[in-house]
């Protein structure tokens, strides 16, 4: 009887939704932020790979991933190219 409740909270935790622990909010559409990537820059630093849907970002093909560094979202290609820049209020440890 005394797993019972234990046993509830584990459903209710592995039930929960894809979203993120803590919300980073973009920047709303058209505002400029200065950041140091650009389209067409070489990316090689390791960024932490987010899913797309929790950030409303497109969907990237097939070979590209979001990376989110300080400051940005990036749209990087398998060669390591950034393909597209999103502001993001973020800052990296």
């Amino acid at each position: 009887m005394k797993l019972l409740p234990l046993i509830v909270v584990v459903l209710l935790c592995a039930c929960g939704s894809d979203e993120p622990m803590a919300h980073i909010y973009r920047y709303p559409e058209g505002i400029k932020v200065d950041t140091p990537y650009q389209p067409g820059m070489n990316y090689s630093s390791g960024g932490l790979v987010v899913d797309y849907h929790n950030h409303a970002l497109d969907e990237p093909e097939k070979d590209q991933r979001w990376v989110l560094e300080t400051g940005a979202f990036l749209l990087v290609s398998a060669n390591g190219t950034i393909v597209s820049v999103v502001p993001a209020q973020y800052v990296r440890n």
